[in-house]
Order: structure tokens, then C-alpha cells, then sequence
């Protein structure tokens, strides 16, 4: 909130999976609060999105390979491109 009410273009993803049980009372607010229209792929996180396509360094480490980096990172520019055309030019 503090960004949109300064008026600071922002965008959010998740890099791991850590989505915050929605039961508590306190948990569900937070995530009420959310802008999930500044949110680039709100679905998937970048790590299982790059498991899910063996995009990994090796079986034993599980971080994303170049290309995984890369597709993610391609995606995410492309998506705040489309962003600022559409919501501030």
C-alpha cells in the first residue's frame, strides 16, 4: 500500500514456495491486502516453475539453471514492459 500511495510503480513475484497458511484470521488480511494485479505469475513460484520444466542446476541442487534464470527473467521484464504501456505512458 505504501507504494500505491506514492505512486511507485512496483511489481511483486515469489522466488520459492512459501505461501503463509490462509486459516489464521491475521494471515487472511494480509493477503486481502494484496494488489494481486502487480503480482507477475500469482499461480507459480520461480522455483517450481523451473522444477517443473527440469530447469535446475542438478537433481541435488535445486536452483534455477541458466536458462531457468533466464526464461523467468525474460518473462518478468516483458511483463513490467506491458505493464508500464498499459498503466502509466
Amino acid at each position: 500500500m505504501m507504494f500505491q500511495k506514492n505512486n511507485i510503480p512496483y511489481v511483486m513475484y515469489q522466488g520459492l514456495n512459501c505461501f503463509l497458511e490462509t486459516k489464521h484470521p491475521d494471515v487472511k488480511s494480509l493477503l486481502n491486502q494484496i494488489d494481486w494485479s502487480r503480482w507477475f505469475r500469482p499461480k507459480i513460484n520461480q522455483h517450481d516453475y523451473c522444477v517443473e520444466r527440469n530447469w535446475i542446476c542438478t537433481p541435488n541442487d535445486p536452483h534455477p539453471n541458466t536458462e531457468g534464470q533466464t526464461e523467468w527473467g525474460d518473462s518478468l521484464v516483458e511483463w513490467i514492459r506491458n505493464d508500464i504501456d498499459t498503466n502509466y505512458l
